[in-house]
Formats: structure tokens, C-alpha cells, sequence
């Protein structure tokens, strides 16, 4: 089935927006993850917080000296550190629905995050 241009441009905008806000989700979690000290690295369990999940969803552990709390801002527990330099580093999760498959929000998140990565 052959989609009109209308269409096509369409979901083009609907990805964008979505695309962006994931990509610059984890670009942000890089940067934090790479540029901050006191983020547990891979392997060193024993450095690590508190578990926040949500059954068949998610679960990840929070850096150690992390709290977790409930925000009216998010539908899923907020991992939170202190703040420093005015801001508060964060890893919240957002779940949305993607009309394609694994392997086309991979290359589309890829898109974004390699026009975002060019423009800095």
C-alpha cells in the first residue's frame, strides 16, 4: 500500500517530535553518565542505589546517594540527585507508542541523534 505524500509528511512530523524528545533523552543520559563522576560505571554494583521499576516495563538501579520519588510530573517513580550548579540530574522514564517496527525507531533515533550530535 502506497502512501500519499500527505501522509508521509505527516508521520515524518509525528516522528520528529517524538524522535527528539527521545533522542535528546538520551543524549542527555550519556552526557550525564559520561561527564559525571559519581555515576556507577557498569560492574560496580555494590556503588548502586535503589531499584525503580515498573512490572514488564522497566527497572533500572539508581546511582548510589540517589533518592527516588513520586513526581505529579511523571507517571513512574523519578530518580534524583542533589542539585549542583542549578541543576538536578534525573533519570525518569516516559513509555509512548511507536507505529513501526524495533529496527525503524532504531534507525530513526539514530537520525536524531546524528542531526543533533552535527548541529553542536
Amino acid at each position: 500500500m502506497k502512501q500519499s505524500e500527505f501522509e508521509i509528511q505527516s508521520n515524518r512530523r509525528t516522528f520528529l517530535k517524538k524522535g527528539a524528545l527521545a533522542g535528546g533523552a538520551a543524549i542527555i543520559l550519556l552526557i550525564l553518565y559520561f561527564g559525571t563522576p559519581s555515576f556507577a560505571k557498569p560492574g560496580d554494583s555494590q556503588d548502586l542505589g535503589d531499584t525503580v521499576s515498573q512490572a514488564g516495563l522497566f527497572s533500572y538501579k539508581a546511582p548510589k546517594g540517589w533518592a527516588v520519588k513520586s513526581t505529579p510530573l511523571s507517571k513512574y517513580d523519578v530518580a534524583v540527585d542533589a542539585p549542583r550548579n542549578n541543576f538536578v540530574a534525573n533519570i525518569n522514564v516516559v513509555v509512548e507508542s511507536f507505529p513501526d517496527s524495533l529496527a525503524g525507531l532504531r534507525r530513526n533515533c539514530e537520525n536524531v541523534f546524528t542531526s543533533v550530535t552535527t548541529a553542536v
